[in-house]
């Protein structure tokens, strides 16, 4: 049988290579952010680069240019521009491979390219006429067959009445040499976050790892002292109840191994160690005379030995530690087909924790001796439990139950108290140790 895990996840402590694992994660998931806006920051910077030695290289073809090109024929001015780009491509430099000439009013005057433009005219297709007489140049990066293109666009005004005004686009390719320094730039901006990360890392792991152990060496001293403050507790009922400490060992590890055979989450095990260990708690508020009568109850005082429930949850509700233990303590005497008190719940509404120590509460009440009753023997102990099923039991927990209490019992019964508080403290400290540490997490 397999609960529904508990949501809340099980933190463990760190172990060395955990922390380093973890400290290493973070200081590379910082570094990759730091890399990223560096490059980014890099490739504004190339960007400005690039744009302005296009806009200067348009700006001399500008200079250059015939100042009556607007009334040679078509062709010339079209050879004009396919000089200007064969002159200026020069080998291992960034220049134009294709320009267009438009005049003021964005009519064409002219195109020219020295390469063949059927791959790029696609992507220069994407992009729109950005002129504007308000901006000097526009421009479009392009990414293609691992060479860096710009489609610029640059307004062409004319200082005088000679200087031809009008608009210039370009695809202005960035040289194989020129990008393998620029990928260099980048490339060396990425190592340094990370070299700079990687002593960060140095420096500061030996520091985190010595808080680290002193908070586990802390935690360690917290998880000990709540593991005896619940026996200090748990002790103290069992005196008031005139029982001894075996019946709270008991119940609390018959509850634990139960527990583990269905698979509860190990928060939900905490909780359930916490509420058997002070299931009882509220017995304090009851008088003498009722707790410790020897004889059977009357109706009255039945009704306030049952109250011991609501004084148990107003006890624990009042330590946040204790908290957890208010199912078992307010629920361990409710009933599967919803007879039992204090609120009468039925079926899966009963939490979890009480279906499960309350099997074992009965169990350990059945098979020990009381002041009013001798123990009984498994097997009526076995007999009297499952007729019990659906009624006072979850039937599948009780299978469960019993289909182990006989080993559970051989564990178990024959031990002293000192033996049971031995075999208690190791099973609370696997439970609790990581307790502290997930809280402070």
């Amino acid at each position: 049988m397999r609960e529904v895990p508990d949501s809340r996840e099980n933190k463990l402590p760190l172990s060395p290579r955990q922390l380093l694992r973890r400290l290493v994660s973070v200081a590379m998931g910082v570094a990759v952010a730091v890399s990223i806006v560096a490059v980014m920051f890099e490739l504004e910077l190339i960007d400005e680069e690039l744009s302005s030695s296009a806009i200067k290289l348009a700006e001399i073809a500008h200079q250059t240019l015939p100042a009556n090109i607007g009334a040679l024929s078509k062709d010339d001015r079209e050879d004009w521009l396919r000089n200007f780009l064969d002159k200026q491509a020069q080998p291992g430099s960034n220049h134009f491979i294709a320009i267009e000439l438009y005049d003021p009013s964005r009519e064409e005057l002219g195109d020219a390219a020295i390469v063949d433009l059927t791959r790029l005219k696609p992507e220069l297709d994407k992009g729109k006429h950005l002129f504007s007489w308000k901006r000097q140049a526009e421009y479009r990066r392009i990414w293609l067959d691992g060479q860096l293109y710009l489609q610029v666009w640059v307004t062409l005004r004319g200082a005088s009445a000679d200087t031809f005004s009008g608009y210039l686009e370009g695809v202005f390719l960035v040289s194989p040499n020129n990008l393998s320094a620029l990928m260099l730039r980048v490339g060396l901006i990425i190592g340094i976050v990370l070299v700079t990360a990687g002593l960060c890392i140095l420096i500061a792991y030996p520091v985190i790892q010595r808080q680290n152990q002193r908070l586990l060496a802390h935690s360690a001293e917290i998880t000990e002292s709540n593991i005896e403050l619940l026996k200090v507790l748990g002790n103290a009922i069992a005196k008031r109840d005139s029982d001894t400490h075996s019946h709270n060992y008991r119940v609390t590890l018959y509850s634990i191994l139960l527990a583990e055979a269905v698979h509860m989450p190990v928060p939900a095990i905490r909780s359930l160690i916490k509420g058997a260990f002070l299931h009882d708690v509220g017995k304090i508020a009851i008088p003498d005379r009722i707790l410790l009568k020897q004889g059977p109850l009357d109706e009255q005082e039945f009704k306030v030995m049952q109250t011991h429930v609501r004084h148990g949850r107003d006890i624990v509700q009042g330590n946040p530690w204790l908290l957890e233990a208010v199912d078992v303590v307010y629920g361990h005497h409710e009933r599967f087909n919803g007879s039992g008190y204090p609120q009468g719940l039925r079926g899966k509404a009963i939490p979890l924790a009480a279906r499960v120590f309350c099997i074992a509460d009965v169990f350990d009440a059945l098979t020990s001796e009381r002041p009013y009753k001798k123990a009984f023997s498994l097997d009526k102990s076995e007999a009297i439990m499952r007729e019990e099923a659906g009624r006072h039991f979850e039937p599948r927990l009780l299978e469960v139950f019993l289909a182990n209490c006989r080993t559970w019992y051989d564990q178990i019964y024959q031990q002293d108290d000192a033996a049971l508080e031995q075999l208690l403290t190791q099973k609370m400290r696997q439970y609790f140790a990581t307790d502290s540490i997930s809280r402070m997490s």
